[in-house]
């Protein structure tokens, strides 16, 4: 698995399909299938057993990450298997597009006359 973030990239690697760590490995880290990172020094690496987060953000060498947790592992008291899927989303999301304010100033006008006009008309009867 290459992951790629703060303009370096890390490998980690399978042992025959294992899922062990090779050369460069993570402390902390092992038995993973499957990772994402955010493009700013952390990741998040899914095996069967564990979650991990990786920070490599000051270091920028994901073999060499400044700090490491393993969340649902059973030194937490939390313990799960099976755990396969990592999607994480990343960033402050998009910012909605800015509504003109003269737009909707003239269409908050066009409907308070549509109302003046249809209650002039309904007086007039």
């Amino acid at each position: 698995m290459t992951m790629f973030g703060a303009g370096r990239t890390g490998t980690m690697s399978a042992v025959d399909g294992s899922g062990l760590l090779t050369s460069g490995s993570v402390f902390g880290v092992g038995d993973f299938d499957q990772g994402a990172v955010d493009g700013f020094g952390h990741a998040l690496v899914a095996g069967s057993s564990a979650i991990t987060f990786i920070d490599y953000s000051l270091s920028n060498d994901i073999t060499d990450p400044d700090f490491v947790f393993n969340f649902f592992t059973s030194a937490n008291g939390i313990s799960f298997s099976g755990i396969d899927d990592v999607a994480p989303l990343v960033g402050p999301g998009s910012n909605p597009n800015p509504t003109p304010e003269p737009a909707s100033l003239a269409l908050l006008g066009l409907g308070l006359a549509g109302l003046a006009g249809f209650r002039r008309r309904k007086s007039a009867r």
